[in-house]
């Protein structure tokens, strides 16, 4: 007996393509993957994942939590007999990748499936971070764009997706050292500027309590143009 494979599409031109690479015949598995993978509860140092079984041969499962640019290794894989894990021991501010794949029997494991997560920053005591002047020599990068995950930092607007209405380190106008913060401020017809937001790393304070602390900054305004806005709030989340 002999078959024919085909691949065929409709895709219509100026509609973009599909890409076909690597394609492999051989016999139907006997062990098939989980499926709805999902990580959450993610902390600092640990993620919770869970998934669904496949409904066919497995009797357990093999996983591996790892950098997300290393290759896995499923001779360090840990052997699971539930549907989830809850893995500890993690370092913050970390990309990593969870790996899982069904085990049926030796040597009859299926493919591999993943998900890839973050872990935030720790929370560290203000007095740990000393004084912010936003310079290469503490890791911060300038340029647009750059600010948000740097350092632990977040940055965004709530109105516009555009860099230029994102606060970031900037080359330019720094009270000391060669950078600075710049959030953008807009003529008062425009409320971007009135979205733009740049959040510092999470602060521990359980041992002296958030009223205990003060902050303190220099700042000024890029133009005398009195049109300008120039206010900058600061608060606490």
């Amino acid at each position: 007996n002999t078959a024919i494979i085909q691949f065929w599409t409709n895709a219509n031109y100026g509609n973009g393509a599909i890409f076909v690479d690597d394609v492999e015949v051989g016999p139907e598995p006997t062990c098939f993957p989980p499926t709805n993978l999902q990580v959450s509860d993610i902390t600092a140092d640990e993620a919770n994942f869970s998934w669904t079984a496949s409904s066919h041969n497995e009797t357990s499962w093999e996983y591996l939590c790892i950098p997300a640019t290393a290759t896995p290794d499923w001779s360090n894989a840990e052997p699971w007999s539930m549907n989830q894990v809850f893995v500890d021991n993690l370092t913050p501010n970390t990309n990593y990748k969870f790996y899982i794949r069904s085990y049926c029997s030796p040597g009859d494991q299926s493919n591999a499936v993943s998900v890839a997560f973050k872990t935030p920053c720790a929370a560290v005591p203000p007095e740990q971070l000393g004084v912010i002047g936003f310079e290469a020599s503490e890791g911060f990068v300038a340029g647009s764009g750059n600010l948000d995950g740097n350092n632990c930092w977040h940055t965004g607007n709530a109105q516009s997706t555009s860099s230029s209405y994102i606060p970031y380190v900037y080359n330019l106008s720094a009270h000391s050292g060669s950078n600075c913060l710049k959030l953008y401020a807009s003529y008062s017809s425009s409320t971007n500027a009135d979205s733009a937001y740049a959040v510092f790393p999470q602060f521990d304070v359980t041992t002296n309590g958030v009223n205990q602390y003060q902050v303190s900054f220099f700042a000024r305004k890029e133009s005398a143009d009195a049109s300008f806005n120039d206010t900058i709030w600061v608060g606490v989340m």
